[in-house]
């Protein structure tokens, strides 16, 4: 994201809109994607997709949400 890093977005949609549901999605960064989705979970996300995925399983996760 070129303005700023996943996590901080979550942490600023966590503070302003805490009713939202977030579906983090990642394919690297920084830390692993395994720690990074794991992270996001715990600062809010409500559901985490590792690329590569498929189009079922994106589905999936939007209709959980």
């Amino acid at each position: 994201m070129p303005e700023k890093e996943g996590i901080e977005t979550i942490k600023d949609i966590r503070k302003q809109y805490p009713e939202i549901k977030i579906l983090a999605i990642s394919g690297g960064g920084k830390p692993e994607p395994e720690n990074y989705l794991l992270l996001a979970h715990a600062l809010g996300a409500h559901k985490t997709l590792k690329k590569p995925f498929r189009a079922s399983e994106l589905l999936n996760a939007l209709k959980t949400l």
